[in-house]
């Protein structure tokens, strides 16, 4: 009930423009808000963002832009433009402060090449260098959204799926990965005998190391003392995993949720030992406040964690409008609102009341911290 409570709140604060300022006395007097990530973060780098398009009138805020607005900030928009093959960095002359890409990683490894580029912003990576170069605010907040290092999770655990069918290509793309930043006398006594399990956790461990070290670097050592950082959720509870598992016998199901959610704890286990202790650092615990919502959807005011509410109207989340959504209404449901407790727009992606629950998560983690 707690939680509804202050989702309500949350409402009323954002009735207007689906996410505005909070014109209350914040603790902390932060002179910029910049963020990376990926999808769930970027405010439109591609022409729109990734979640349910507004449809009539509405401003739908990422979480990331609500957290920007409570401090009195609107300069979410995206840092980068993209000519459909380039992304350009247009921060300087634009004011834009989000670095987020849709689709970016942590380690951008290309598996038919067999190296990692990190000369774009598909790799938050990138994205940091860019901000580091173009200049941090000592006194701006800075947020890093937990959705690149998913991306890498949900590409390592398509990897060993495949590899463990018996796929030639994805084995050699699974070693590839691992063998891209963990070092070989490390991984290669794994690699060799099959334990493509253990493998994986020192690859995740090793990813979360090279996240720590990046922000360490073009972060905190620029002077920035207030970083938020989310840490990785389940991606196996995303319908788009949901999927995939259901169509694998209970055993193989069974082992690849195993799997899959040993190494997301393996980083974010190595996250909070490499960054948790460090006082201009928050964590914010995404993975357990993610399975919570799935275990416990009423306690958030959720009637639907399962069904993407764009693909119940076979509309792309591009084009899934909220008219679309309010003009056809699915079976079992009786108002035109049906879709604002669903907490999926796709199957791997928010709707905008999920992006208000996570604003919700990550201000209460700013609270614990007296930074708001």
């Amino acid at each position: 009930m707690r939680k509804i409570l202050i989702a309500l709140v949350l409402s009323t604060l954002a009735a207007c423009d689906g996410g505005g300022n909070n014109s209350g006395v914040t603790k902390a007097d932060f002179t910029s808000v910049r963020s990376f990530g990926a999808s769930l973060t970027d405010s439109g780098t591609y022409g729109y963002k990734f979640t349910v398009q507004p449809g009539n009138g509405e401003t739908f805020r990422l979480w990331n832009e609500r957290i920007a607005a409570t401090y009195g900030f609107d300069t979410s928009c995206p840092s980068y433009s993209y000519d459909g093959s380039s992304f350009s960095d247009t921060s300087q002359s634009t004011g834009c402060t989000n670095y987020a890409v849709a689709g970016s990683v942590i380690n951008n490894y290309q598996p038919a090449s067999g190296t990692v580029d990190e000369t774009t912003p598909a790799s938050i990576i990138k994205q940091l260098t860019d901000a580091a170069s173009d200049g941090f605010d000592k006194t701006g907040l800075v947020l890093v959204g937990g959705d690149s290092g998913a991306n890498d999770a949900a590409a390592m655990i398509t990897y060993f799926l495949y590899a463990a069918q018996g796929s030639t290509t994805y084995q050699q793309y699974f070693a590839g990965r691992v063998l891209s930043i963990v070092p070989s006398a490390t991984a290669y006594p794994y690699l060799s005998q099959g334990d493509l399990v253990t493998a994986g956790g020192l690859y995740m461990t090793a990813l979360a190391d090279k996240l720590a070290a990046a922000v360490e670097a073009d972060v905190l050592d620029a002077g920035v003392s207030h970083v938020v950082i989310q840490n990785v959720l389940d991606v196996t509870k995303t319908p788009r995993f949901q999927t995939v598992l259901a169509s694998l016998d209970t055993e193989t199901a069974t082992t690849v949720t195993e799997v899959a959610e040993g190494w997301i704890e393996a980083f974010n286990n190595e996250l909070e030992t490499q960054l948790g202790g460090d006082s201009r650092v928050v964590i914010v615990d995404f993975y357990t406040h993610f399975n919570d919502e799935m275990a416990d959807p009423a306690q958030y005011g959720l009637t639907n964690v399962s069904e993407p509410v764009c693909d119940l109207i076979d509309q792309d989340i591009s084009t899934c409008t909220t008219t679309d959504l309010e003009a056809t209404i699915p079976s079992g449901e009786s108002s035109s609102d049906w879709w604002k407790t669903y907490v999926f727009a796709n199957d791997f992606h928010p709707t905008p009341y999920g992006h208000q629950l996570l604003a919700e998560m990550v201000t209460d983690a700013l609270s614990k911290a007296g930074w708001l």
